[in-house]
């Protein structure tokens, strides 16, 4: 018996170490490990994680479809007017006395543009007079004028003060229109054609204007239509600029097809057409 216990602890020592060298060499099999979400992430390739964040052809983009509101404008070539007639005064000079008593191309002009608008037009221009006689016309009229809806005035350049004075320009335009707006009508400035300075009122009778006195008044003229818009900025009265849409030469001067050939002064039938077109286009009806 003591042979076979010796025996058998000598057997169970030997199977210890031998079982002991197999585990070093890796011969038997390890316990599996459990791995967190975590670190079976940060095990992954780097080349999984770089077509995950820059993309490749085994990568899919999700496909987004933005909606999109596109505005819808609409837009009116004619805008409509609040009232459905207009009365509309002219007051000026020969400028605008020319275009008639009923100025028949502004009235035309108005009426193409607002097809279903009426408009009386009544022209209280007179000729051949400066912008201060104007004023005691106007205060002489006042007591039973029939206040228009609209009144278009003139620059009164075309008729300067003699000598030529823009202080005194400025001071009766300032109380012309002044005493408009008090009325409670819609005032307008018009800035008439450009002279042309080679010609100007070379066929006016009467005259016998050299042509360095012709260049001295017509650039006493373009002084004056200047001023006046200045006058009407200050105010804050709406403008008219016929002026700077007639010029074409660098020395200001206007075109001719827009002045009468007649004395190469007033607007021809084509000036008058294109200032009544300017005024229908710059009238604010809304």
């Amino acid at each position: 018996m003591g042979r076979y216990f010796w025996l058998t602890v000598f057997e169970l020592t030997l199977i210890a170490l031998v079982s002991g060298l197999l585990f070093r060499f890796r011969l038997l099999p390890k316990k599996s490990s459990q791995l967190t979400y975590s670190q079976q992430s940060a095990q992954k390739p780097e080349s999984f994680l770089e077509s995950a964040v820059l993309g490749s052809e085994d990568a899919v983009t999700p496909i987004i479809s933005p909606t999109v509101s596109t505005p819808v404008l609409s837009f009116s070539p004619t805008p409509t007017p609040i009232q459905s007639s207009y009365q509309i005064m002219l007051f000026g000079d020969s400028m605008e006395e020319t275009m008639g008593p009923s100025a028949s191309p502004l009235w035309q002009s108005l009426r193409k543009r607002y097809p279903q608008t009426a408009f009386s037009i009544i022209n209280n221009s007179r000729g051949a007079e400066n912008v201060e006689s104007a004023l005691e016309r106007l205060e002489k009229l006042l007591p039973n004028l029939i206040i228009p809806d609209i009144v278009i005035v003139g620059s009164y350049a075309y008729n300067p003060f003699v000598p030529h004075s823009l202080s005194k320009h400025t001071q009766f335009l300032t109380e012309l229109l002044t005493k408009f707006k008090q009325t409670g009508s819609k005032v307008y400035l018009l800035a008439e054609i450009a002279p042309a300075k080679n010609l100007f009122g070379s066929k006016l009778a009467g005259l016998n204007w050299d042509d360095a006195w012709r260049y001295t008044q017509s650039t006493n003229v373009i002084a004056l239509l200047e001023n006046a818009l200045k006058v009407a900025t200050k105010l804050e009265v709406e403008v008219v600029d016929v002026y700077h849409d007639s010029i074409v030469g660098a020395d200001k001067s206007g075109d001719i097809r827009y002045i009468s050939s007649e004395d190469y002064l007033h607007p021809s039938v084509l000036g008058h057409q294109f200032t009544a077109a300017k005024i229908a286009e710059e009238l604010d009806l809304n």
